[in-house]
């Protein structure tokens, strides 16, 4: 039978499950598993996109709930895996060819995700995002995940970055790329307009948001940037 393909927005939250190949492990001890969020986030480095919870409790598997902020899921995934498999010189196939993955499209199926996830914790082992270990906190903080959960997630079913953090965490990724960073960018102005008109077609923020983003430039300022181009305002 051929494979249904995969729901793709590249501005979509995801719920991704992986499995290992047969009788192989993904975490063999708590130093894979370190060396897994190592991986992680190098893949969210290179990828704009946001981890709002994990599981790496069973040996097998691991578990995620990622907001991608205008990439793609399958890259994303590529990266990661290549990554720590890498990381561990592994030789064969660590992980089954196809991981799992559902678009979540409302709040009330981000949370109940996230209640199947906090209940794997309810063990009390670290190697899950709901877990309240002291020893926890460093590994959240260097994720950049909130340690508590939102209310909301920002859903948008439009083709765009629809948040500040989404646009800066995609800028971020970006500049990298180009061997820049937001300082740098900013500093030069021929620069930093070339980056406002990019992020105005990436993104639907409102322009004073889009401004707040750029040092704090105002609305009129954004707007003579975007009509004129990459030109100088």
């Amino acid at each position: 039978m051929a494979r249904m393909p995969r729901e793709r927005n590249l501005f979509g939250i995801y719920y991704i499950s992986q499995w290992a190949n047969d009788g192989v492990k993904i975490f063999r001890d708590d130093g894979d598993r370190q060396a897994f969020v190592d991986s992680l986030q190098g893949a969210l480095k290179q990828y704009p996109s946001e981890i709002l919870a994990y599981c790496l409790m069973d040996p097998t598997s691991y578990h995620l709930i990622v907001h991608f902020h205008g990439c793609d899921i399958s890259q994303f995934m590529s990266s990661l895996n290549i990554r720590y498999a890498r990381s561990l010189e592994h030789r064969g196939g660590l992980f089954k060819d196809r991981f799992q993955s559902e678009l979540l499209n409302t709040d009330e199926e981000v949370h109940n995700v996230l209640d199947r996830l906090e209940e794997r914790g309810k063990n009390g082992r670290e190697w899950n995002s709901f877990c309240d270990l002291d020893r926890l906190r460093g590994r959240t903080d260097s994720l950049f995940m909130s340690k508590e959960r939102p209310e909301g997630f920002e859903i948008t079913k439009r083709s765009c970055i629809a948040t500040k953090k989404g646009l800066l965490l995609w800028l971020e990724s970006a500049l990298a790329n180009e061997g820049l960073t937001m300082e740098t960018m900013l500093e030069d102005k021929d620069k930093r307009n070339v980056w406002v008109v990019n992020s105005r077609r990436m993104s639907c923020l409102p322009l004073r948001e889009l401004g707040e983003v750029f040092g704090g430039l105002s609305e009129s300022m954004v707007s003579k940037i975007i009509k004129q181009g990459v030109h100088r305002a």
